[in-house]
């Protein structure tokens, strides 16, 4: 895995932070 998916990046950056949202129901948009 020398090279990554950026779609595969995107998706796990959005499942995480949805999980982020969901327990701490922080909805600050990280930048």
């Amino acid at each position: 895995m020398s090279s990554l998916n950026p779609f595969l990046i995107r998706s796990l950056v959005q499942t995480v932070y949805a999980v982020h949202v969901q327990c701490t129901g922080d909805v600050l948009i990280p930048s």
